[in-house]
């Protein structure tokens, strides 16, 4: 859509990449609108410096992630998937965010689907991208997902999810 001449875009935009997980940046996981009309009943919220407020009845994981190349988002791979599990266990729906819905939110996203699906970086990568085409993980993100493609392969992952 224009405006003035500028393009705009309709925000906040919550993507659905699979029955029970979205992704978005901080505007749409802030808005009560948003979350009531994608039924979202869990958030993990990638943020360093700021917190959301979330509607009482919506479960929050915030976990304190940079988006730096040297961070070590990798450490928070395990303890997601077992959240999200969990969550789509109950019959919960997801959304993950950071700032931009980029990076952050994108990696854990994808590390949870390649535990979930059993399957390569790449291909979850592209289930991803499909939906929301900004999506871009930072370079060293992108390449403690290929460690984590290691540990799904190897079956070293924690309380693995049969089935």
């Amino acid at each position: 859509m224009k405006d003035n001449g500028k393009t705009k875009t309709a925000w906040p935009q919550i993507h659905q990449v699979t029955d029970n997980l979205f992704i978005s940046d901080i505007y749409a996981a802030q808005s009560a609108k948003k979350l009531d009309e994608y039924d979202i009943t869990h958030i993990i919220s990638l943020l360093s410096y700021s917190s959301i407020l979330v509607p009482p009845h919506v479960k929050h994981l915030k976990l304190d992630v940079l988006d730096y190349d040297d961070e070590n988002i990798l450490q928070e791979f395990e303890s997601s998937r077992q959240w999200i599990d969990e969550a789509i266990k109950g019959g919960g729906r997801v959304l993950i965010h950071c700032q931009a819905g980029i990076s952050r939110s994108s990696t854990i996203l994808c590390a949870y689907i390649m535990a979930s699906q059993n399957i390569p970086r790449d291909e979850a990568f592209e289930m991803i991208k499909r939906v929301r085409s900004h999506v871009k993980p930072n370079p060293g993100f992108w390449e403690q997902l290929l460690v984590w493609e290691q540990y799904v392969e190897e079956g070293l992952l924690q309380n693995r999810r049969q089935g």
